[in-house]
């Protein structure tokens, strides 16, 4: 991605979010925090096959940001923030309306705050089926994209930024780049 300076890096995936605070290639700071979209969403989304009510979605953001403070998340500041894995990924196909996995179009692009806002206002308006019609979302996701989009949300309000850049890539490159 070409950032300069520090940045953090943040995957949420089924059970756990990690975040990664680095620069110029060195970790400085790494957690693992328990919580991710697969078991946010059973917690709060899963009896939703309708739309689901705003009041969820803010105590679904509530509680990823006390475990994310029992974590301490919020010591990981830096001028860039990266969001890594599927949830991000998909959220930024939702927002490029990607009729298809599109690389070149998904790595490096930005979402927003009000990208996220308007995405989890969109997901909790929908039911299941019709979230699997979402031009950009994988039908695959339909059921977890809200559960993403809380704890996307919450990472950019705990790590105080605006936006993340998307990167398609994650700990397998690293891997591959790591072996070279």
């Amino acid at each position: 991605l070409n950032l300069a300076g520090e940045a953090v890096m943040f995957d949420s995936g089924g059970g756990s979010t990690e975040f990664v605070l680095g620069a110029g290639g060195d970790i400085k700071k790494i957690v693992s925090v328990p919580i991710g979209a697969v078991n946010l969403s059973e917690r709060f989304f899963c009896a939703h096959d309708s739309p689901v009510k705003k009041s969820a979605c803010d105590s679904a953001v509530g509680y990823v940001a006390e475990i994310f403070t029992q974590n301490h998340v919020e010591e990981f500041t830096a001028k860039s923030v990266i969001g890594v894995g599927g949830g991000a990924v998909a959220m930024a196909s939702v927002k490029n309306a990607c009729e298809s996995f599109t690389p070149q179009k998904l790595h490096g692009s930005i979402l927003t705050e009000k990208d996220i806002v308007r995405q989890i206002r969109l997901y909790a308006s929908l039911t299941l089926k019709e979230r699997e019609e979402v031009i950009g979302l994988p039908a695959s996701r339909a059921d977890v994209i809200l559960g993403s989009a809380c704890i996307v949300l919450t990472a950019l309000r705990m790590l105080k930024a605006r936006s993340c850049v998307i990167s398609i890539n994650g700990l397998r490159h690293g891997l591959l780049l790591h072996d070279k």
